[in-house]
């Protein structure tokens, strides 16, 4: 799945989706295996499933960078909605 929308949502369940996004504001969430979201538009959120992969755009005052998690490292869990803060992926409450 594709959108460039300004605060798109997507879903997708299936083991291996695939995701990607360029609106602000963008929220996805793929509940499969394996799974990957990537959102290009800054204050993005994602959720992925076991063995899944985030990738979210922040802006660091001069550029847009990127904040990368992987479920099973660095603390990142499945099935939890995540933003990108200062280079980190951090839960949303």
């Amino acid at each position: 799945q594709a959108s460039s929308g300004d605060g798109s949502k997507q879903a997708s369940s299936g083991n291996y989706s695939q995701q990607a996004s360029s609106g602000y504001g963008s929220q996805h969430k793929a509940s499969g295996g394996d799974s990957t979201i990537a959102t290009v538009g800054l204050n993005g959120t994602a959720e992925v499933g076991e063995n899944g992969a985030i990738c979210l755009a922040y802006w660091d005052g001069k550029r847009t960078r990127f904040a990368v998690g992987y479920v099973g490292e660095d603390g990142i869990k499945p099935n939890v909605i995540y933003r990108a803060e200062a280079g980190k992926l951090v839960e949303v409450a």
